[in-house]
């Protein structure tokens, strides 16, 4: 009887949602699969591209990066831990922006208020994301082993790489059903080991395939397939309606408040979970501290009452510092910058607040760029201990060079963060209309002055790893002298 059920219900569902579907033209969906096919083809190929330029086999010129025992050592538990941390993350962010599975107010009302079941309700939904996040694990794949490598090697690869997106799918959805659970009337403990074992199951599968052979690649993406089976049919019955249709209005509308350009309107839809002081802790902030660097003792406070992100931050540094240290190939050098500013972000609060007033250090004595070096004391002082402890596992195996290009990218992200955080309304100019065949490409100068910060650290990364003669220092020395400026600028205007 129950093999019935579903199709029947399947059958009433699309029955009762097709008189409410929008009929669409000929000519419409002409136009949409001509727009779609073209950006595609422009995008696609650009991606291509840069994706190549980036491959796993592009070693940095002359031997650069660590080698050696320690390094070798390092980089296994140093992967699985930045593997574990990002996803983890990413699937939590995700989860609180009212995503994967996201739900309308009015499906949250008129359809999941128990008049259909949610497996039959999302189920397209599900196969869409699974089926898009295949396809571009595969694509990505496929462009960054594809040069000079064996065909089975590659579609080796493109078939791990399409399990193991459609596995982090699944891991946010997870994370989305556990956020639901915890944030229930009456949830006691978050119960987040679901989402902790799935997380370890992908980094395993990672470090698995790229440390093993082809054949192990396979047995990974064979592993990972019941990845489907948890976003069709195991989260779609325990999430809340209600509460992911208010998670994706908040998401609609910080996202309608991006497109008008204020670009801090993306902390709304993740508000922060404020820590009091607990007993048993020892003090952070000395007495001696707050007397003589009150603007340092604030800023270490705001990061005790934010404890995950503060560890988030150190991890984030920690594992950046290493990478810009001992990586050998492009891809690392840029992925390790691209931390050290994401550590930046999440340990630079206090400059992000700063930077924020509309006169910052009007309440303050002495001028503003003095007030803005002592609130970037904190995320200074934990790169310099970030390269220190990266330093420790790559001492004696890279040449000098190469570490003055290390801290150079470090300073640039730190400098590049800032100058982010010091304009957080999109100029004017940028919505001047840009005309091409495509239409009006206005929005990727919105977009690129959004991510600007990103943009200036992992080019300025690429253009180092690849740099010869140990000259790879010198770009990111000049962009974090022009942020410092732009952003001490900003902070005295």
């Amino acid at each position: 009887m129950r093999g019935t059920v579903a199709p029947r219900e399947a059958a009433a569902y699309r029955a009762w949602r097709r008189p409410l579907q929008r009929r669409v033209s000929a000519g419409s969906a002409g136009y949409a699969v001509y727009v779609g096919v073209m950006v595609a083809a422009v995008y696609g190929s650009m991606a291509w591209s840069a994706l190549a330029s980036l491959g796993f086999g592009g070693s940095r010129p002359d031997g650069a990066g660590a080698t050696g025992l320690p390094g070798v050592m390092a980089a296994g538990m140093l992967a699985a831990i930045v593997l574990v941390a990002a996803v983890l993350v990413a699937a939590v962010v995700v989860a609180r922006a009212g995503a994967p599975l996201w739900v309308s107010r009015r499906e949250a009302v008129h359809v999941l208020g128990g008049q259909f079941r949610p497996a039959v309700v999302l189920r397209r939904r599900g196969i869409g994301l699974l089926a898009t996040a295949a396809a571009l694990g595969a694509f990505t794949a496929v462009a960054l082993t594809s040069g000079g490598r064996p065909g089975v090697t590659v579609a080796s690869w493109a078939v791990w790489a399409a399990a193991t997106a459609s596995a982090l799918v699944a891991v946010a959805a997870l994370a989305q059903a556990t956020l639901a659970h915890a944030t229930a009337p009456g949830a006691g403990v978050r119960r987040w080991w679901p989402v902790a074992v799935a997380v370890v199951g992908v980094a395993g599968a990672v470090i698995g395939a790229v440390t093993g052979a082809g054949g192990v690649r396979i047995a990974v993406a064979v592993v990972v397939v019941p990845s489907w089976w948890v976003v069709l049919s195991l989260v779609p019955g325990r999430l809340d309606p209600d509460d992911v249709a208010a998670r994706g209005a908040r998401t609609a509308g910080v996202a309608a408040g991006m497109a008008a350009g204020d670009t801090r309107s993306a902390a709304q839809a993740f508000p922060p979970r404020l820590h009091g002081p607990r007993r048993g802790l020892p003090a952070l902030v000395p007495s001696m501290l707050v007397r003589r660097a009150p603007i340092l003792a604030r800023d270490l406070l705001g990061q005790r009452r934010r404890p995950a992100l503060t560890v988030v931050g150190v991890v984030a540094a920690l594992a950046g510092a290493w990478l810009v240290l001992a990586a050998s190939t492009v891809l690392g050098v840029v992925g390790g910058a691209l931390l050290l500013y994401c550590a930046a972000g999440a340990l630079g609060r206090g400059l992000s607040a700063f930077l924020a007033q509309p006169v910052p250090g009007g309440l303050l004595p002495g001028r503003g760029r003095m007030v803005l070096a002592r609130h970037a004391a904190l995320p200074g002082l934990a790169f310099v201990a970030a390269y220190v402890i990266a330093g420790t596992l790559t001492l004696g195996t890279m040449p000098f060079a190469d570490a003055v290009e290390a801290v150079a990218l470090g300073a640039l992200a730190l400098a590049a963060r800032a100058w982010s955080m010091s304009g957080s309304t999109v100029p004017a100019a940028a919505y001047t209309p840009v005309v091409t065949p495509l239409g009006d490409l206005a929005v990727m100068n919105v977009a690129a002055y959004m991510l600007r910060g990103w943009l200036v650290v992992g080019g300025a990364a690429w253009l180092a790893g690849i740099a010869h003669d140990g000259q790879g220092w010198m770009l990111p020395a000049a962009g974090a002298v022009f942020c410092a400026a732009r952003t001490v600028r900003a902070a005295e205007r």
